[in-house]
């Protein structure tokens, strides 16, 4: 047996009623759901390659795969994982969007970032590869939930089949250079995928959404471009060529907080004064709130929150109509 061997599963050796629910409390970093009520059948083979976790599965079965906001919170994972679907398909949703490829096609997943996926693999390759081993090599570009099928794609898959066809003659001495070979394969496999203009739109696309929901949810903190890059692990060209005809990052931000403070603004129920909102916003005073958003709006924030208000509490044109109708029905009765 290869001293690479980690885990060795086969869902035939388990009684009926316990065949799924041991191949999902496997996958420790997703929530797993059956899409239909078929008998379950998986067999897997895991191996440890260098810094990598590579996996031969078969199985019929088609799954869900959730990765949450949560769940991401909760075990901390930081790598990429590569999806190599030789025979079956899959269907991912990201910020990226909806994206489907069938036998063949590629499926890239950072595990910093929500996705869900959809997928029936009669045979697939899955690579667990450190974000430290994989990033640096990828040119700032972002291939969460890309999905691709041409260009270096089956070179990848045909060397991936080749390589876990052979990994049980291996030992620990052969890891780190299947591990250089595997992750060399996957950096260009990516990069050729996310250099056509369709790859370059929707990798800015997708740096763009998580940008926004890192600021919204940190509005009333002192964040800057320093602050994004850290938190979204992109470099600070990358993150203004993402935002280069969105009006920069810092207008971005400023759209977030005025975004927000209207929604403040136009809530009756919301009676605090409005420089406590604009600090939780993260505006810098009062004055600088009132400032921006009159460039934006052309009037104060105080004759905005009045105008909402008296429209709040003024009934609508068709209850007037409706009130006045209903009165003079009344009169002519009497």
């Amino acid at each position: 047996m290869s001293d690479l061997l980690l885990l060795r599963f086969d869902s035939a050796d388990l009684p009926e009623d316990e065949r799924f629910r041991s191949y999902a409390s496997a996958m420790v970093n997703f929530d797993v759901e059956r899409m239909d009520a078929a008998p379950f059948r998986a067999a897997a083979k895991v191996w440890r390659v260098g810094g990598l976790v590579v996996a031969h599965v078969q199985r019929r079965t088609p799954l869900l795969y959730t990765r949450n906001a949560l769940r991401i919170a909760q075990d901390d994972a930081d790598h990429f994982y590569i999806n190599l679907h030789a025979r079956g398909w899959v269907q991912a949703t990201t910020g990226r969007g909806v994206a489907r490829g069938g036998a063949g096609s590629l499926l890239a997943i950072d595990m910093r970032q929500p996705c869900s996926f959809m997928s029936e693999s009669r045979s697939q390759v899955s690579i667990a590869i450190p974000r430290r081993l994989l990033a640096p090599r990828l040119h700032d570009t972002d291939p969460h939930g890309v999905v691709a099928e041409g260009g270096m794609v089956p070179l990848l898959g045909r060397t991936l089949e080749a390589i876990v066809a052979s990994l049980d003659e291996m030992d620990l001495s052969h890891g780190e250079a299947i591990e250089r070979l595997i992750v060399d394969l996957v950096a260009e496999t990516l990069t050729d995928a996310m250099r056509s203009p369709e790859g370059r739109r929707a990798g800015d696309a997708a740096i763009v959404d998580r940008a926004r929901a890192y600021m919204e949810a940190r509005l009333a903190e002192a964040i800057d471009v320093a602050t994004i890059c850290d938190g979204l692990g992109v470099s600070r060209s990358r993150l203004y060529r993402a935002f280069g005809d969105r009006g920069g990052v810092l207008r971005q931000l400023q759209q977030c907080r005025l975004r927000r403070m209207r929604a403040l603004l136009e809530n009756p129920g919301e009676t605090r004064a409005i420089g406590e909102l604009a600090t939780l916003c993260g505006f810098a005073s009062k004055a600088h709130f009132a400032r921006s958003f009159r460039r934006e709006h052309g009037l104060t924030p105080g004759a905005y929150r009045a105008q909402c208000l008296k429209a709040a509490l003024e009934p609508p044109a068709a209850s007037i109509e409706a009130a006045r109708a209903f009165g003079e029905t009344v009169r002519a009765l009497s």
